[in-house]
C-alpha cells in the first residue's frame, strides 16, 4: 500500500512539475505575444508616420507644380511649319491675339513661348506660354470663347494626371448637368450644386456615389453585375461594344428627352 502511495504521491508532483514548467511556457508565450503586440503597434505607427510624410511630400510637389505652371496657358491648333523659329511662333500667337482683342498684350509679356512634345509631320504641337503676370493669364482665358468656330483652342497648362481626372470627371459633369444641377470643373474635383467631389468619390466606391447622389438629388444608378446586365451590355464584352454603344446612345436619348 505504501509502496503504491508513493507510486501516486511521485506521480503528483511530476504532473505539479509538469504544470509548472506549462505555466512558465505559457507566460513565456504570453510575454513574447505582448512584445509583438507592442511591435506591431510601433510599425503602424511607423507606417502612419511615412505615409502621412509621403502625402505631405505630395501635397508640396502638386503645389510646386501648380506654382510653377499658375501662369501659363496652352495653345492647341495654331499651324506648325518644319524647323519653325521662335520669331515666327511668336507672329502666330500675336495673330491669335489680335481675333481675341488681345492687342495690348505685347512680346514682353510674354515669358516663356515653346511647342510642346516631338516634331512630327503633319502635326499641329500644341503651344505652351507663360506670362508676366495673373492678370494676364486670366485675360486670355476670359476670351477665348472669341476663338470659336476656329480650330484653335486655349487651356489652361494642367499635369498629365490632372488632365486625365478631369477628363473622366467631365462624363459625371454632364450627367449631374443632364439631370438639372449646375456643376463646374474646380481644377481636379467637380463641384455639383455647391459640393466638392473627388474622382475617387464620384467613381469606384458604390457607398460614396449613393451618398453623393442623395446629397445632390441625382439619379442614383447602382453598379449591375454582368448577370444582371442586358443583352446588348453583355455585348460590350464580346464584340468589342460596338453595339453596346450604339445601344446605350439611343437609350441615352431616350431618356434625356424623357426628362
Amino acid at each position: 500500500m505504501d509502496e503504491i502511495l508513493k507510486e501516486i504521491l511521485a506521480r503528483l508532483e511530476e504532473m505539479g512539475r509538469g504544470n509548472s514548467r506549462m505555466e512558465n511556457k505559457i507566460d513565456d508565450i504570453q510575454r513574447e505575444m505582448t512584445k509583438l503586440r507592442k511591435e506591431n503597434e510601433e510599425l503602424r505607427e511607423e507606417n502612419r508616420m511615412m505615409r502621412d510624410a509621403a502625402n505631405g511630400q505630395l501635397s508640396r510637389i502638386e503645389w510646386l507644380e501648380r506654382e510653377i505652371r499658375k501662369r501659363n496657358v496652352v495653345m492647341q491648333g495654331v499651324e506648325e511649319e518644319k524647323n519653325e523659329s521662335e520669331e515666327q511662333l511668336m507672329v502666330k500667337v500675336k495673330e491669335v491675339f489680335n481675333r481675341m482683342n488681345l492687342a495690348a498684350l505685347r512680346e514682353t509679356d510674354i515669358t516663356e513661348l515653346r511647342r510642346i512634345g516631338k516634331e512630327r509631320e503633319g502635326l499641329k504641337r500644341p503651344v505652351l506660354m507663360e506670362v508676366r503676370t495673373m492678370n494676364m493669364k486670366m485675360e486670355i482665358l476670359r476670351k477665348k470663347n472669341k476663338l470659336r468656330g476656329t480650330e484653335i483652342y486655349i487651356n489652361e497648362d494642367y499635369p498629365k494626371e490632372v488632365q486625365k481626372q478631369r477628363r473622366d470627371l467631365v462624363k459625371f459633369m454632364r450627367t449631374a448637368r443632364e439631370q438639372g444641377h449646375e456643376a463646374t470643373l474646380i481644377y481636379n474635383k467637380l463641384r455639383i450644386s455647391g459640393r466638392i467631389y473627388t474622382l475617387e468619390q464620384l467613381g469606384e466606391d458604390e457607398q460614396t456615389r449613393k451618398v453623393v447622389c442623395e446629397q445632390t438629388n441625382m439619379i442614383y444608378n447602382p453598379k449591375r453585375t454582368v448577370s444582371d446586365r442586358s443583352p446588348y451590355e453583355k455585348g460590350k464584352e464580346e464584340n468589342g461594344g460596338r453595339a453596346y454603344k450604339m445601344m446605350r446612345n439611343i437609350t441615352n436619348t431616350d431618356r434625356t428627352s424623357k426628362n
